[in-house]
């Protein structure tokens, strides 16, 4: 017969060895990824959390020497290792669940002196930041950050010049999920009274009443663009009634195409007094004088707005160039957006965030723009670049030209046809990105690529556009 008190100890060691499965099965599984911040770390201490968190142990961690300031996110166990020993001569070895610190076979290749030092400036984040991402990217190259003007010190090729200046632009922004502070001048309302109807609608920006009549909102990009058109609604004077009699209401129902209805209908109601709002699924239904009306009507055009970083579909007609040409621009600029050409209508249909959608717009525009300016412009004779957009992973600029080429054997004119192939395939392995396009005016050259690409290909076309006799001798040079 057994006692209760051995009893009891059989219970505990049984629940003991259960647990300690259970905690050991748990224990096996380790992430994908993980995220860490290590601040002035000793770098052998950084290799070993990197290697606990992956459920790794590490030996000869005291070969990494010196220390390291990093954030890195969402990486795995061998960006993170990478990244801690890029530029030490280290690198690791698996063996097992151990993780062997040893040098590299070879040393890495120093980089030439030859290449010039080239001074990259950064504006919004700081040049520290930048260097660590760029110096991951591009191993090679050699980063030094001037912390007074904030800009990096680079020497390396041209071509990795011109891939690091592309990576800079696209990392040297602003957050839209940042707040920024404005003072909004107020002249009419009181601001007290307008901040606490503002706060309602808005309960994660801060907003108070500040000296001389002002309105202090501290808010992200979206939500301060929202709150300024309030502000200015609700500041407008007051229009006074010429005469005693009522005046007629208006309805008229409005389709939304991004913002949930209930909401805006709920933050029109409340700037606008007497007017009535109200709801009909994806629509808003305003009843009220045609002043209020009209008022609200521009209310919900600034309100239907997509949510920052939520993609959404919006068409483009183009109206002098191709859509495929243009389609083919936009989709070698965004990696992450899908273009679908509609060769009908002549349009492309863009699928994109917000900032994307608005540099798209920005592009479209400048390229059609340029495209019509062929067509009885007095403008369109004036030489060199007139449109030009820079993207995440290249850009464009338009080139009008100077003079023509005679074509082949005499033939007639075929010049900017002529100088697109001879310049694609003069320059086709120094630079494999670039794309020539000739515009419908055949007075315009569409050239896309990085920075580095658009200008190997704009020397060479300007000396190849001069006038006949010599545009012929240097063609045939380049032939050649």
């Amino acid at each position: 017969m057994v006692s209760f008190r051995r009893y009891r100890s059989l219970v505990w060691a049984v629940g003991t060895l259960t647990i300690g499965a259970a905690l050991s099965t748990i224990a096996l599984t380790a992430p994908s990824t993980a995220d860490f911040a290590f601040q002035n770390t000793r770098r052998s201490q950084a290799v070993r959390t990197i290697a606990q968190q992956f459920q790794m142990k590490v030996a000869r961690a005291d070969r990494a020497s010196g220390r390291v300031t990093l954030r890195l996110v969402h990486v795995s166990l061998d960006q993170g290792l990478r990244a801690v020993l890029s530029g030490t001569g280290l690198t690791y070895a698996r063996a097992g669940s151990t993780l062997v610190i040893e040098a590299t076979a070879r040393p890495p290749q120093a980089i030439p002196t030859t290449f010039p030092a080239v001074v990259l400036p950064v504006t919004i984040i700081e040049a520290s930041r930048a260097a660590q991402e760029l110096s991951v990217l591009y191993p090679q190259a050699r980063v030094a950050v001037d912390r007074s003007a904030n800009a990096l010190i680079v020497i390396a090729s041209p071509d990795t010049i011109g891939a690091m200046r592309a990576v800079l632009q696209g990392i040297d922004v602003r957050s839209p999920l940042r707040p920024t502070t404005e003072a909004l001048q107020l002249h009419v309302v009181a601001p007290a009274d307008v901040a606490r109807r503002l706060q309602r609608l808005y309960p994660a920006a801060r907003i108070g009443a500040g000296p001389n009549h002002t309105l202090l909102v501290t808010a992200t990009q979206t939500d301060m663009a929202q709150i300024r058109t309030l502000v200015s609604t609700l500041d407008a004077p007051p229009t006074p009634s010429p005469a005693p009699q009522r005046t007629p209401s208006t309805s008229q129902a409005i389709h939304l195409t991004q913002a949930r209805a209930s909401t805006v209908a709920r933050q029109v109601a409340g700037s606008i007094a007497g007017l009535q709002v109200k709801v009909a699924g994806d629509s808003v239904v305003l009843i009220g004088s045609p002043e209020d009306v009209n008022r609200a009507r521009d209310l919900v055009a600034v309100l239907d707005q997509p949510p920052s970083g939520v993609q959404f579909t919006q068409v483009y007609r183009l109206r002098t160039l191709d859509a495929q040409s243009v389609g083919d621009l936009i989709g070698r600029s965004f990696a992450d957006v899908r273009v679908t050409i509609d060769k009908d209508d002549n349009a492309i249909t863009v699928l994109a965030n917000t900032a994307e959608q608005k540099r798209i717009a920005d592009a479209v525009s400048q390229l059609d723009s340029a495209g019509a300016s062929g067509a009885g412009n007095p403008g369109a004779g004036q030489p060199g670049t007139v449109a030009q957009f820079v993207g995440p992973n290249g850009g464009f600029e338009i080139y009008t030209m100077r003079a023509a080429l005679p074509g082949p054997n005499g033939a007639a004119s075929t010049s900017a046809t002529e100088i697109s192939q001879t310049v694609t395939q003069a320059l086709q392995a120094a630079a494999p990105d670039l794309h020539i396009t000739v515009a419908p005016n055949q007075q315009q050259l569409i050239i896309a690529g990085n920075p580095y690409s658009i200008k190997l290909a704009k020397d060479l076309i300007e000396q190849l556009d001069v006038a006949q006799k010599l545009g012929k001798r240097l063609l045939g040079t380049v032939l050649s």
